[in-house]
């Protein structure tokens, strides 16, 4: 049976729109804002970056994300570190607290991940993560066709 690319298009609008108060719940219950942990995470992974390097990692705007950061420096979640001469550099880094609301996120999501898939049987679970490939592979392709 084909698939009415209108009904496609709105079921996946829907599972964007639940997945992000899925998102908002767990960001909430690690202690963080919504847009966070996706700072922290790939902070994480590139401890010591700029803001300009962060900010295209993260593809979020320079002056949405400097406005993040300095709310996550406030909040102790990051930090600059300073220069032998005491002087701020601009390479940012989790604090203990930022590091470890992380991870507190990042087992939530895992669980949530976890108890989803395992409500899949085996080929289903392996054919929905082929066909999010392909989809990802596809957005990737079709917005750098337009950069």
């Amino acid at each position: 049976m084909p698939v009415d690319r209108y009904e496609f298009g709105g079921l996946l609008f829907s599972v964007v729109f639940e997945f992000s108060k899925i998102q908002r719940y767990l960001s909430n219950n690690a202690g963080l804002y919504s847009g966070q942990p996706r700072v922290l995470t790939i902070l994480k992974d590139n401890e010591g970056c700029t803001l300009s390097e962060l900010s295209q990692l993260c593809g979020i705007g320079m002056p949405s994300l400097s406005v993040s950061v300095r709310n996550m420096e406030k909040n102790g979640l990051i930090y600059k570190q300073t220069d032998e001469n005491g002087n701020w550099m601009q390479n940012l880094y989790l604090t203990k607290s930022g590091w470890e609301k992380a991870m507190i996120f990042h087992e939530q999501i895992d669980q949530f991940y976890k108890e989803f898939l395992d409500s899949l049987d085996e080929d289903g679970a392996e054919q929905l993560n082929e066909n999010l490939l392909r989809m990802k592979e596809y957005f990737r392709e079709f917005n750098l066709a337009r950069e």
